[in-house]
């Protein structure tokens, strides 16, 4: 499966593919298990926020608009 975009800073980034995103980490980075990644539904993320929680603001701002975006695409608005 292939992801729409991605957001990287740091050793982390969120990929938003179709369905949902993934929060990563690379080889080396600590927030999970080095080189671990976490999924997040659509809905818990516009609802909630992101799964990494000192995820930039303007990364925050971008990945919102993209997955609005996305979701109206995909649902034809």
């Amino acid at each position: 499966m292939t992801f729409d975009n991605r957001w990287e800073w740091g050793n982390v980034g969120v990929a938003l593919y179709e369905n949902y995103l993934t929060w990563y980490e690379q080889l080396g980075a600590v927030a999970f298990a080095s080189g671990a990644a976490s999924d997040q539904e659509f809905d818990d993320f516009l609802k909630n926020g992101p799964f990494l929680v000192d995820t930039p603001a303007d990364v925050v701002a971008e990945v919102r608009q993209a997955v609005i975006a996305h979701l109206a695409k995909r649902n034809g608005k």
